[in-house]
């Protein structure tokens, strides 16, 4: 999906209104262009932390380093098939990562790593990386279910073992869609004790999308323990806004956004719903 720039302005400006701490704005080593889509975000003064994606690349730094932003992330593949696949072993992976965070540290406040396909990793070495990434004074580390194969107890395990290992790395978590648990994952990393999860509007993304921002917002607004700051009543113009810059239609029956969400047939519901909206509706 790819926006103008005059839209990739305008959503920059509503998630920031919306409350969104940290905007992922681009991937600088897609060329010039991209680049000054960044650089004209950063212009817009936001409140929010501007970061950019990269490869684990030299390359790609000096892109970045290009945009104006504050923040850098870094993609390692850590599963045996990543690593297979991208010609790579895991002795590179921690050596790479240690001199990427040395020279990013030049540029950028905040530097952040993702363990990609880290459902599918090999556990020790999982840690070991985390372990290596906090020492490289890295911020923050993304664990990434980039296939979307991950259950809720998956996640669970996974963010916990991690968090007793390296108690003072800050934790994220990155979940695709592809068996419809994104949301459901990122909750249960949120209660596990991850500091951060990615999100999209709409679940927008690769394949069946990611985490959509909207239903984890108002799976938070009404938990127990958890909270965010997420201003829920923009939600709907913000997801109509996105769908209209992407060309994509907001499904009836989407939760929390679609035109269906508030529909009752049954008399029981009606009822009900005469005296107590709260009887048949979560919010």
């Amino acid at each position: 999906m790819s926006f103008s720039r005059s839209n990739k302005l305008a959503i920059a400006r509503a998630l920031d209104h919306a409350g969104i701490q940290e905007l992922e704005i681009g991937v600088p080593a897609m060329g010039p262009e991209v680049q000054k889509d960044c650089r004209a975000m950063a212009a817009l003064g936001l409140r929010c932390r501007l970061s950019v994606w990269c490869r684990s690349r030299m390359d790609d730094l000096a892109a970045a380093a290009r945009c104006n932003v504050s923040g850098v992330h870094f993609s390692f593949p850590v599963s045996p098939i990543h690593l297979a696949a991208l010609g790579k072993d895991q002795a590179w992976v921690l050596s790479q990562m240690v001199a990427l965070a040395r020279s990013a540290r030049a540029h950028f406040d905040h530097i952040t790593v993702a363990a990609q396909d880290a459902t599918r990793a090999d556990k020790d070495f999982l840690i070991a990386f985390a372990e290596r990434a906090r020492g490289a004074g890295i911020q923050r580390f993304r664990v990434a279910d980039t296939v979307g194969i991950a259950r809720p107890e998956t996640v669970t395990n996974l963010i916990r073992s991690t968090r007793i290992a390296v108690p003072k790395l800050p934790l994220e978590f990155h979940g695709h869609n592809d068996l419809d648990m994104a949301t459901a994952n990122a909750l249960c990393a949120l209660e596990a004790g991850a500091e951060a999860i990615s999100v999209t509007v709409n679940g927008m993304g690769e394949r069946a999308g990611n985490t959509a921002l909207e239903q984890i917002a108002m799976a938070l607004y009404q938990h127990p323990c958890l909270a965010c700051e997420v201003d829920t009543t923009s939600l709907v113009q913000l997801c109509k806004m996105v769908a209209n810059a992407s060309g994509q239609t907001i499904p009836p029956a989407q939760p929390v956004v679609g035109s269906r969400v508030f529909s009752h047939e049954s008399g029981i519901h009606c009822h009900a719903m005469f005296r107590n909206t709260r009887t048949y509706e979560p919010f």
